[in-house]
């Protein structure tokens, strides 16, 4: 009972794929596990991905079918390990057809983009998917969500759900310290945020904050990743992404940004790069929405800000305060530290499978 199917929607490439199913599997194997992925999207997604931001047409038809194939024709495997779903538009009747039934199901949310089904598209899309997902989840043996509220709504339909934030390995940063200003009052304050050219438009809630701060601190923001062309009201340096221009972003910073639409949708954002930034000893001001709420102490490590006021304030006050921004970024580390660093979630994955 120790072979385990790995169906995520992402291979290697994709950074979220690696924290929240990847980084486990090397300590699955050595307690006597064997783990086989079959990514939704692989290795041509991401050369679709790099280009365009987003897979084309024809690259998901030929992932989606060759999903399908290997799912039908591949059965060694006592656990199926499956995020969220087999296959996308893909009925809950017929998905579970290609699954024998005496197979072990962990069923692990990466993402709360499940919603989709629920919400918006037309009214046969509704009728036959609207319950595809409350039906995996009351047909899983156990559950693993990232938030807290995904682990409410899935907990309407099975008890076994489990609440695992991701972990951060500390090692991966050697140079991260806590960054001392000069006095200098001149010096720019800089300010970090990093994403993808699809979450850009997340930041249009900075926009009339920055402004009105902009006339009183130099302000300097710093994208990584993201959209270069976005129109920034301050002065801003973009960088694409690569693990060796996030290192270098992480030790420019001052203070670390996460705005997020207050939707249905973001309840299952992860906030792995606000773990990032606090590993790093940054403040951070993020959006009260996922796992911001289990890493943010609010006041204590950075500030939850809502409405523009929330950001335009939380920005000032830390700007305001040098010995504020010292003691919340030593505080973000020591969150990290303690809580959120080495392979704390990997022991609890662990367990859920040998149970």
């Amino acid at each position: 009972m120790n072979r385990i199917l790995l169906l995520n929607k992402y291979g290697r490439w994709n950074e979220n794929s690696r924290f929240l199913f990847y980084n486990y599997i090397q300590d699955l194997t050595k307690n006597g596990f064997s783990v086989v992925d079959f990514p939704l999207l692989g290795k041509k997604a991401e050369e679709s991905f790099i280009k365009k931001d987003k897979v084309n047409s024809f690259v998901f038809i030929s992932s989606y079918l060759q999903r399908l194939f290997r799912v039908i024709t591949y059965k060694y495997y006592d656990i199926l390990w499956l995020d969220s779903e087999i296959l996308p538009f893909l009925p809950f009747g017929l998905e579970s057809l290609l699954i024998p039934l005496n197979k072990k199901i962990i069923l692990q949310f990466s993402d709360a983009k499940f919603y989709r089904y629920q919400k918006g598209f037309n009214f046969l899309k509704r009728f036959l998917l609207k319950n595809k997902i409350p039906y995996w989840i009351s047909h899983a043996d156990k559950i693993i969500v990232t938030t807290p509220e995904l682990r409410d709504y899935t907990q309407n339909w099975n008890q076994e759900s489990f609440l695992i934030p991701p972990s951060i390995n500390l090692e991966d940063y050697p140079n991260r310290k806590l960054k001392h200003r000069s006095n200098d009052s001149a010096k720019e304050f800089i300010i970090g945020w990093t994403g993808s050219k699809f979450t850009t438009r997340f930041l249009s809630i900075l926009r009339e904050p920055l402004k009105e701060l902009k006339r009183v601190f130099p302000i300097k923001l710093i994208l990584l990743g993201g959209d270069p062309h976005w129109e920034s009201p301050i002065p801003t340096d973009y960088m694409p992404y690569t693990p060796e221009n996030e290192r270098i972003f992480l030790e420019k910073i001052d203070i670390g940004l996460q705005p997020l639409p207050l939707t249905l949708r973001e309840t299952g954002n992860h906030s792995i790069k606000i773990l990032k930034y606090m590993a790093n000893f940054k403040p951070v001001i993020s959006s009260p929405v996922g796992a911001a709420n289990i890493f943010m102490r609010h006041s204590e490590n950075g500030f939850l800000a809502k409405t523009e006021d929330d950001w335009y304030l939380s920005l000032r006050l830390i700007f305001e305060d040098e010995g504020m921004r010292l003691e919340m970024g030593r505080k973000s580390a020591e969150i990290v530290e303690n809580e959120f660093s080495g392979n704390r979630s990997s022991k609890r994955i662990y367990e859920i499978f040998k149970e």
